[in-house]
């Protein structure tokens, strides 16, 4: 154990250093590039991690759209269509025509009070 690396390690850590403003810039450096290291190796292991998981995930999504289908409607399905609104105005339009032809069909059968006052 003469040659102990750890052993000078504690020794010039227990020194006092003196200020060098090349050695704290290429210190401060370092520890940027040490975190952009740790961020990609934490990114690629998420990345190796979920790789299998993601046709998984996309199936079950389907399956659960496919169960709930008729409760989700697209968007379109709420507006009406220009073909639907005139539809409706039209199908308006047939029942106030038919309204007002059984409206005079029934004045017609009806004796009116005029007619009996004169006979």
């Amino acid at each position: 154990m003469t040659v102990d690396t750890t052993l000078e390690f504690e020794k010039k850590r227990n020194r006092p250093l003196k200020y060098d403003r090349e050695l704290i810039g290429s210190t401060i450096k370092a520890m940027k590039r040490i975190s952009e290291i740790k961020h990609n190796r934490e990114a690629r292991h998420i990345e190796r991690r979920l790789r299998g998981k993601k046709k998984e995930r996309t199936q079950e999504a389907i399956k659960e759209l496919l169960n709930f289908a008729p409760v989700i409607r697209p968007p379109t399905a709420t507006k009406p269509t220009l073909l639907r609104i005139k539809a409706e105005q039209r199908v308006k339009r047939l029942q106030q025509q038919k309204a007002s032809k059984k409206k005079e069909s029934l004045d017609e059968h009806m004796p009116s009070p005029v007619k009996a006052q004169k006979s």
